[in-house]
C-alpha cells in the first residue's frame, strides 16, 4: 500500500475498497458492534477516495456512449 502521502491510483483506491467490502461480507461481527462500524467507515472513506479520483480523472465523459467506455474502466461506473 502506498505511503499516506503519495498519492494511490484509481485502481488501488477501487481494488483496497473492494478488499474491505469482501472482507465485511465475511466477518463474523455483528453488524451493531463498534469494530463493524469502524471497518465499515473503512470501506466508504476509501469508496469516496475513489469517486473523488474518478471525478477528477474524468474517465466518463457525458458525451460518450456505453460503446465508448473501456472495458478496463467498466467496474468505476459502480462509484458514480
Amino acid at each position: 500500500m502506498a505511503s499516506s502521502d503519495e498519492p494511490q491510483s484509481l485502481k488501488s483506491l477501487f481494488q483496497s475498497a473492494e478488499d474491505q467490502r469482501r472482507v465485511l461480507e465475511s466477518t463474523t461481527l455483528p453488524a451493531t458492534s463498534p469494530a463493524y462500524r469502524s471497518e465499515l467507515d473503512d470501506a466508504l472513506a476509501l469508496y469516496a477516495s475513489a469517486r473523488d479520483q474518478l471525478s477528477r480523472l474524468a474517465i466518463f465523459s457525458p458525451n460518450e456512449g456505453a460503446e465508448d467506455i473501456s472495458t478496463a474502466d467498466l467496474p468505476y461506473l459502480l462509484l458514480d
